[in-house]
Formats: C-alpha cells, sequence, structure tokens
C-alpha cells in the first residue's frame, strides 16, 4: 500500500493506485483469508503527520490482522534519488521522522494494535477469542510466544533461524552459511541451467559473526535477546562481556532486563542502531 495519500503515491513512483490496494483486500476476504497485512511507509517527500494518521485510520477500518511501518530509503539510480540529490524533492527532517514514527506506533496501539518488531505491529485475536490463538515458537534453543497474526516467517529469521533464499537476488542462511544468489534473471536462468549454482556469494561466519548478526536482528523484536541461549550457543555472558555498556544503556532506559531476555525500551526502539553498536 504504502500511502492512502494519492498525490504521495504517484511521488514516489508506486504504479499502482489507491483503488488496486482496496480491491486486492476485498479479493482476498472474498477468497476466505483473514489474516491479510498491508505496508506503510513513512519519510516520504511533502508527507505530513496529518497523512499518516489519515491512512492509519482508513486501514483500521478494514480490520486487517497485521500491518507493517517502514522508512523511506532512498536507493540509487532511482528516480526519486535523483530528484532528491539535485534538490527538486524536500525530505522531511530527522526531527520530523522520529514524530512520524511516534504517531504511528501511537495510533496503532491506540487501535489495537501490538508492535512486536520495529517495524511490525499485529492486532491481537482480531478474528476468535480463543486461548489457543498464541502459540509459542522456538528456533535455536529459544522461545517466544507469538499470536495468530504476527508474521512468523521474520519471526524465525530475527530470531537466527536457518532458511533457504530460492530465485534471483535471494539470501539464504543454512548450516552457518550466508549466501546470495546473482540478481540478474538472466544470468540466475544460466547458472542454474549448466550448473545448478546460482550462488554470487557464500560466507561462513565465525561464532563472533554469527551471535553478531543474532544481537543485530533479535533487538528487533520487543523479546530482545535470550540471554541464556547466547551463553550456550555462543559461549558468551553478555551481561559480564558487556557489563558497562549495559549498565549505561540501563541508565539511560534505553534497555531493560527481565527474565533472561534483554530488550529495547520504547525510547531504545528510536536509537537501535546505537544499543547494537554497544552490544556487538
Amino acid at each position: 500500500m504504502q500511502t492512502l495519500n494519492k498525490k504521495l503515491l504517484k511521488s514516489i513512483g508506486r504504479t499502482h493506485s489507491v483503488q488496486n490496494f482496496y480491491d486486492c483486500v476485498e479479493y482476498l476476504k472474498y477468497a476466505g483469508l483473514k489474516t491479510i497485512s498491508a505496508d506503510l511507509m513513512i519519510d516520504l517527500p511533502e508527507q505530513t503527520v496529518e497523512d499518516i494518521e489519515d491512512s492509519i485510520n482508513e486501514l483500521a477500518k478494514l480490520e486487517l490482522a497485521h500491518i507493517s511501518c517502514y522508512h523511506l530509503i532512498l536507493e540509487e539510480d532511482t528516480p526519486l534519488f535523483k530528484l532528491a540529490q539535485e534538490g527538486n524533492v524536500e525530505l522531511p527532517s530527522e526531527e520530523l521522522c522520529v514524530q512520524m514514527y511516534d504517531v504511528v506506533n501511537r495510533t496503532l496501539q491506540q487501535l489495537g494494535y501490538n508492535r512486536y518488531e520495529v517495524s511490525n505491529w499485529a492486532k491481537e485475536e482480531l478474528h476468535n477469542n480463543n486461548s489457543n490463538d498464541c502459540k509459542s515458537i522456538g528456533v535455536s534453543g529459544s522461545t517466544i510466544n507469538v499470536n495468530q497474526n504476527q508474521c512468523r516467517h521474520n519471526l524465525h529469521t530475527w530470531q537466527g533461524g536457518q532458511f533457504f533464499g530460492f530465485g534471483a537476488g535471494a539470501h539464504g542462511n543454512m548450516f552457518g552459511m550466508r549466501y546470495s544468489n546473482v540478481a540478474n534473471v538472466a544470468t540466475y536462468i544460466k547458472l542454474m541451467s549448466r550448473f545448478g549454482n546460482p550462488r554470487e556469494e557464500e560466507v561462513v561466519e565465525t561464532l563472533e559473526e554469527a551471535l553478531e548478526t543474532y544481537i543485530m536482528l533479535a533487538l528487533r523484536i520487543t523479546n530482545g535477546l535470550d540471554l541464556q541461549l547466547i551463553k550456550k550457543k555462543y559461549k558468551v555472558d553478555l551481561l559480564e562481556s558487556k557489563k558497562h555498556e549495559i549498565e549505561n544503556l540501563l541508565s539511560l532506559d534505553l534497555i531493560k532486563i527481565k527474565n533472561n531476555f534483554l530488550s529495547a525500551t520504547d525510547a531504545g526502539f528510536y536509537v537501535l542502531n546505537k544499543i547494537i553498536v554497544e552490544l556487538v
């Protein structure tokens, strides 16, 4: 979706319309699908807080199970990147970007969506009140509770779980090796036909590198880092090895520790990169 503001949608070069989005939701509901998700983008050129509030309130009327919100990232070799470089579009200030995210989080929570990851919110028990809706998933010895509307694939990835990457440009992480496939579709087909292997890069992580990856990913979710898992799997007592850094982050109210999990506070989610740098 990105935005329900027609002007903004056109300004970022999207080829779909607002009506296309509404039609897709209706088609999915007609097909019997209940767990439907939409993406919202913030930090767009000329976007206002009111634009965001309007989009969220419209989404709420559709009773979607899941909503993601992502900051605009300008990619090189795109028309919008070129316009920004030339000064032909004005992007929101850093202060306004923070305000936009705050409005997204506050408004979604008021509407009954719980943030379970820095960019993702899920509606609790949207379709029924069955107590079995909340299930547990475990990855590499760490177990967390999830509700039916949370994205389990992403939670699996953020906890350091293994996954295959199929297709051009896909990434995978299997048996301690991270890999990426070539992005060019024609090259991908040629490599698969001739050699059965389309990989462009393969990286075998050391235990230290694997821990850094786990910290960077797991801090994105509200459950945070499983300190017992880190001690058992990565042979590191994080509370000891990063004692000074953790004490400092606690004093700034950027992290919290509960039930052997270290996670970001609401304030910490705004400076997640700072926390990661301190702990890796």
